[in-house]
């Protein structure tokens, strides 16, 4: 599949996270037309200052830069409106945090959210690229590391994390928690993928990042 050029329109979603929101600052930059996507109403005024305040043109009506609000990424189509146009998916939205105590809750929205926007862009055939954001923690075990160096590929599971937690539901860490959501989200994503290839008018990447950092401004 060829590579998108700007103008072309990208939705991100999770848009005012750390990855979310540096994917829109590098996509305007890049001369993209960006549709983000946050869960509230006030996160969209404050995301929507934040990018007019780098971009004021952009912001502006007819500008390259608008944002929505999904309430919930697990509700059936809840992407379906804010896919018209688009040509480009970064997935970032799911849990980041390591403090909930059900493993339901990391593991149904990353799945759910995954598959909803994989299951909404099939409905538009403008989309022809999907990039999802997985983790280092979906490829290997970071709780329990090995104790000589490996070499890790796309072939790679963190089945350790998943099986801690399947054995031992809230007691597990929360980055085990966290882990497993990553795993069977993108597992997911690559079957469901397999599965509809020939009717797809996408092609999908999957990138798992081990450390994420830069500045907040």
């Amino acid at each position: 599949m060829p590579a998108l050029h700007p103008p072309a329109k990208v939705l991100v979603t999770g848009a005012n996270g750390f990855v979310g929101y540096w994917s829109v600052h590098l996509l305007l930059q890049a001369g993209y037309a960006v549709r983000a996507t946050v869960r509230t109403p006030e996160k969209a005024r404050i995301l929507a200052a934040q990018i007019a305040a780098r971009y004021p043109a952009k912001v502006s009506a007819g500008g390259a830069f608008e944002s929505v609000v999904v309430p919930d990424i697990t509700k059936e189509g809840a992407f379906d409106e804010y896919l018209v146009g688009i040509e480009g998916v970064v997935h970032t939205a799911t849990p980041v945090t390591f403090d909930l105590d059900d493993p339901a809750e990391y593991i149904g929205p990353a799945v759910k959210g995954t598959l909803g926007i994989l299951h909404s862009a099939a409905k538009h055939t403008s989309v022809k690229r999907i990039v999802i954001t997985s983790s280092i923690s979906a490829v290997a075990d970071i709780v329990r590391p090995p104790s000589q160096t490996v070499v890790r590929t796309e072939d790679d599971w963190n089945d350790d994390s998943v099986e801690v937690v399947a054995k031992t539901g809230e007691a597990a860490t929360g980055v085990d928690k966290y882990s497993t959501s990553k795993v069977k989200s993108e597992r997911a994503a690559w079957k469901f993928y397999e599965e509809n290839r020939h009717t797809l008018s996408y092609d999908l990447s999957v990138v798992a990042p081990a450390w994420i950092f830069a500045s907040t401004g």
